[in-house]
This record gives structure tokens, C-alpha cells and sequence, in this order.
């Protein structure tokens, strides 16, 4: 009789968990679906990197080079990634024009379908529905997701890409087809971003070496050392150099320890109770159980951590935490998994995931959220903006609205950040813009300077800074904008 009681209320109390954790996962989605369905009914820029992406979509349409072999020559722009995304993107283009809302959809399913890809994995590993459905939408509760893939950005394809390799090495690690698959899906990865070439292959490698398929880690690992290097070469000699130019050289930002400390200690702080959880189940699980699928949790949460260190690299940005975050929700899932039919153990799981999902999105929204949605509010403002370089027939200068200009069918002539890198690595002189800007070439020149970020210093040399100051008056402030005209 006590057994049966006590049985009624561990069911009872894993019910009352498992409903505030649906509660705040829920919440975590409809913030991530709310800002969504804004950001493609929104059509100016929403962040600084939209601006190349649709500026080199735009060029590869008229069958132009994106990767230029001297980035010292005018225009002075930048193609920081591989191709893939501009390919997918083309049709659109072909049809729709310059425009922002197709590159955000991309970018959203890819999230909505790695999302479906963590379930499908946690699936594989735990054989658990529920375990997999609560890694799947954990994933929305982290402002590194919900914050960036509204933007029409490289990252979310590349990890929805990188994720289906990892499913099919883990779903299917005894077939060549599953293999196969994680081979194409892979090469597809690092070809939306170069560093996605890292966590998921080696992830992949070593769990198949790990449950004895020996064979198809070495097959796999040469396949993509082999693909990686050889397409590496014909890009290269199609651009003349450009290629490597671009992605490698013109990437290679100064790096600051103190960037990656201030990153993982917030994350620790924000998702103390979620970290230190999985850490445990992991020592729980290895000296204990020996889950299997625990190995598959601690290769990749290295692995990804490995790669979210090049956070430190200046101007990168919580894009890099992307596969690390994909890795905590998959070993969140894989606890649950693990904790079986125990209800009393299963309800402090349901526990701690749903205060750590309530805290996180909690966090996304007053830390991330709100500037996108300060954006968005300023619709008046930056058609204004708009307006502005419409009117100069796009002899504009700008950087967090520089996407206006591609927006409105006129090309990118610089992007300030890159080159304000390029200028402190002494790959570039800043004179004959200096000299374009006293000439009075431009007819405006909007500078971003919002009250949480210096902008201005952060992205524009000093030189081009006084020479702006020198030759330009400021005309009025629209969208956190100085908007400056010739004097």
C-alpha cells in the first residue's frame, strides 16, 4: 500500500515538474516564433553581417568574383565564408531581387529543423521521446540561437548541416549510407562556414571509433581531409588566391583570452544549474551505468567547447558558443534519457531544466532581444535612413545600416570593421579613402553609436575617423544613427 503511494505521488510531483518545464520551454519558443515572423516581416538590415551576405549574393547573380585576390584595391570589401549559403540564397535573388526576408528564412528553418535533428539524435542515443523532445526545444531557450538565427547569417545553416552529420554517424554507424551521409552533410557545413570543418567530424570519427567501427572513422576522416583540401585548391586557383585571401587571411583577428573568460563565465553563471547537472550525470553515468551514449556527450561538449574558444578572436561574436550550446542541449537530453522510469530522479531533472530554461530566456530577452527589437521599433527612423541613400544614389558610407545599400540595389564599397582589422594587421592603407571622404565623394555618412556599444571606435580607423570629423557635420540622429553630410 505505501509502495503504491508513494508511487502515486512521485507521478504526481514528476507531473507538476514536467508541466512548469513545458511552461518555460513554451515561452522559449513563442519568443523565438514572436521574433521570427518580425524579423522577415521586417525589411532593412537587422545586424551588421546581413549587409556582405546580401551584397556578395547580389554580385555572384551578375556572375562577378566575391573572392578577390587583393583586398587592398577599391571596393574594399570582404568574403568571410565559403559559398554554400550564397548558392541557396541565388534563386531567391533571381526571382525576389535584393532582399533580407529570404536569407532570415533560411536561417529560421535551419534552427526550427536542427532542433528536430537534436530530438532525432537524442532519440537515437536514449531511445527516449520525451528526453528528445526536451533537448529539441531547450535549444530556444539559449540566447545564442533565439538572438542570432533571426539574422540572415551563415551559422544556423551550417550547424543544421553539421547536426545532420551528426544524426546519421549516430542513427546510422554499422551502414556505408549513414556514412555517406555525414560525409555530404559535413562538406556542406564547413562549406556555409569553414570552422564547422572541426567539432562535428571529429565528433563523428571518434564515436564510430569508439563503438568499434573502426573502418568507417578512417574512411570518413580521409574523405573529408581529401574533399576538404582538394576543393580548397580549385577555389583557390578560380579566384587566383582569392579564396584562402578572404577566409583565412583577412579572418585572422587578434585574439584576447579575456574575451573567452568573460563569455564562459557568463554562460556558468546564467546556466550554472544546467552545467553543473551535466557534469555530474556524466561522472554519475561513467563510473556507474557506463551509458554509452555519455561518450558520444563528453566528445562533442569538447569538441564544441574547443571551438566556441575562437569567441576570443575580436569581433566574433555568440555565434562561435552555436555548437557548444547544441552539445549542452543533447547531454541535457541524454540525462533525461538516463534517468528512466525513476520519477523522484526524473522530477529533480524536470526541476532543475525548467528554472535553468525559465532563467535563460529570461536572460535572451533583456540581454539580446531587446536591441533587435529597438530595431524593429525604429522602423520610421531607418526607412529614413533609407531614404537618405536612395536620394545619394547609394555614395554612402555606413556600418550597422551599410545593408541598406545592397537592400536598395547599390553595392558595398567598404566594410568598416573588416577593414579597420585589415588597417591594424598593416594589410591596408587608409589613405586613398581618407582622400575620397576629403574630396567629398560621399553624400552622406551614417555612423551607428548606440548607448551599449562604441561603435564608431570600434569599427573606423582613427584616420578615417578625423577625416571624417574634419570634412563632414553631423545633420541629425536617426536609429542610434549620426547621420554626417559634406560641410
Amino acid at each position: 500500500m505505501e509502495e503504491k503511494q508513494s508511487s502515486a505521488s512521485s507521478t504526481i510531483v514528476f507531473g507538476v515538474a514536467m508541466l512548469l518545464l513545458a511552461g518555460n520551454l513554451l515561452w522559449a519558443l513563442w519568443n523565438f516564433a514572436d521574433l521570427a515572423l518580425s524579423a522577415i516581416n521586417f525589411p532593412f538590415p537587422l545586424d551588421y553581417g546581413e549587409a556582405p551576405i546580401l551584397d556578395q549574393v547580389m554580385r555572384l547573380s551578375r556572375g562577378e568574383n566575391i573572392y578577390r585576390p587583393d583586398l587592398a584595391q577599391p571596393p574594399y570589401v570582404v568574403s568571410n565564408h565559403p559559398p554554400v549559403m550564397h548558392i541557396l540564397l541565388l534563386p531567391f535573388a533571381a526571382i525576389n531581387g535584393p532582399a533580407f526576408w529570404y536569407g532570415r528564412a533560411l536561417s529560421i528553418t535551419s534552427a526550427i529543423v536542427t532542433a528536430l535533428l537534436i530530438a532525432l539524435t537524442v532519440r537515437a542515443l536514449t531511445k527516449d521521446w520525451i528526453a528528445s523532445l526536451i533537448a529539441s526545444v531547450l535549444l530556444f531557450s539559449f540566447p545564442y540561437v533565439t538572438g542570432w538565427a533571426i539574422f540572415s547569417r551563415v551559422d544556423t545553416p551550417a550547424l543544421m548541416f553539421s547536426l545532420a552529420g551528426l544524426y546519421s554517424v549516430v542513427r546510422w554507424p554499422h551502414r556505408s549510407i549513414g556514412i555517406a551521409m555525414a560525409f555530404i552533410c559535413f562538406v556542406l557545413a564547413a562549406g556555409t562556414k569553414q570552422t564547422y570543418i572541426f567539432a562535428g567530424p571529429l565528433t563523428s570519427c571518434i564515436w564510430l571509433w569508439h563503438v568499434g567501427r573502426r573502418t568507417f572513422a578512417i574512411g570518413l576522416a580521409a574523405a573529408l581531409l581529401v574533399t576538404g583540401g582538394t576543393l580548397l585548391l580549385l577555389f583557390n586557383i578560380a579566384t587566383e588566391g582569392g579564396f584562402t585571401t578572404n577566409i583565412i587571411t583577412a579572418n585572422a583577428n587578434p585574439f584576447e583570452p579575456s574575451i573567452v573568460m568573460d563569455y564562459f563565465i557568463n554562460l556558468f553563471v546564467r546556466a550554472e544549474f544546467l552545467i553543473v547537472g551535466l557534469v555530474l550525470f556524466i561522472i554519475v553515468a561513467r563510473l556507474g551505468d557506463h551509458v554509452i551514449a555519455t561518450a558520444f556527450v563528453i566528445i562533442y561538449l569538447i569538441a564544441s567547447a574547443l571551438v566556441a574558444i575562437m569567441v576570443g578572436k575580436v569581433g566574433s561574436s555568440i555565434n562561435y558558443l552555436y555548437e557548444f550550446t547544441a552539445a549542452l542541449c543533447i547531454g541535457t537530453g541524454v540525462a533525461v534519457g538516463w534517468a528512466g522510469k525513476n520519477n523522484w530522479l526524473k522530477t529533480l531533472i524536470a526541476a532543475i531544466i525548467a528554472i535553468q530554461s525559465g532563467a535563460l530566456s529570461s536572460w535572451t530577452e533583456d540581454a539580446y532581444l531587446i536591441y533587435v527589437r529597438q530595431k524593429i521599433a525604429a522602423y520610421q527612423e531607418v526607412a529614413k535612413l533609407a531614404q537618405i541613400v536612395k536620394q545619394n544614389n547609394g555614395q554612402v558610407l555606413a556600418d550597422e545600416w551599410m545593408g541598406l545599400l545592397p537592400q536598395l540595389g547599390f553595392p558595398l564599397s567598404y566594410q568598416p570593421f573588416e577593414y579597420y582589422m585589415l588597417a591594424q594587421a598593416k594589410m591596408w592603407k587608409t589613405s586613398d579613402l581618407q582622400a575620397r571622404i576629403q574630396r567629398l565623394e560621399f553624400k552622406a555618412i551614417l555612423l551607428y553609436n548606440p548607448s551599449h556599444f562604441n561603435s564608431i571606435e570600434a569599427r573606423w580607423p582613427k584616420p578615417i575617423r578625423q577625416t571624417i570629423y574634419a570634412h563632414y557635420r553631423l545633420e541629425q540622429r536617426l536609429a542610434e544613427t549620426l547621420v554626417y553630410v559634406p560641410k
